[in-house]
């Protein structure tokens, strides 16, 4: 009589769909375990969960280390540590003008970049409202023209 033996068990995989950006960070896990019924996810902060495909929100700076252990039906188990930490940072303004200069209207200045911002919203005393992108500037290194003869002040929201 022949006969075989057949053992099976789980294999713990997933990815998460950013690992990076600012705080609070959402993250997705796409969970692409093999042969699991049950998932038990640890996010690094001192939360968990265990859904099959979790999303899951870091609202602190810091790097987080993500472990998920399944289980299979007969009780067997995989542990996979990510080997890529998710990096939770803050964006500081660091936009400076140039030095105060006295001139006349219209007077243009120019804004260094040194906050490694990816994006941002400038606004300036006579126009803050967000929607105004075109009116004012949402350029990476942007600059504003003074057309007016009084003292003004500039805005910046990353």
């Amino acid at each position: 009589m022949n006969g075989s033996v057949k053992v099976f068990s789980p294999e713990a995989l997933f990815t998460p769909d950013v690992t990076s950006g600012c705080a609070p960070l959402l993250v997705n896990f796409n969970n692409l375990s093999i042969n699991a019924s049950s998932w038990l996810w640890q996010f690094g902060d001192g939360t968990s969960s265990t859904l099959q495909h979790p999303s899951h929100t870091y609202a602190n700076n810091g790097t987080y280390q993500v472990v998920l252990i399944v289980n299979d039906v007969n009780g067997c188990s995989d542990t996979l540590v990510y080997p890529v930490l998710i990096n939770v940072s803050q964006t500081t303004v660091n936009y400076v003008p140039q030095p105060v200069i006295n001139g006349c209207a219209p007077y243009a200045v120019n804004f260094s970049d040194a906050s490694g911002a990816s994006s941002f919203f400038m606004g300036f005393r006579r126009w803050i409202n967000i929607d105004q992108c075109k009116s004012l500037s949402c350029l990476h290194i942007p600059w504003y023209l003074y057309r007016f003869l009084n003292n003004m002040d500039a805005q910046w929201w990353l």
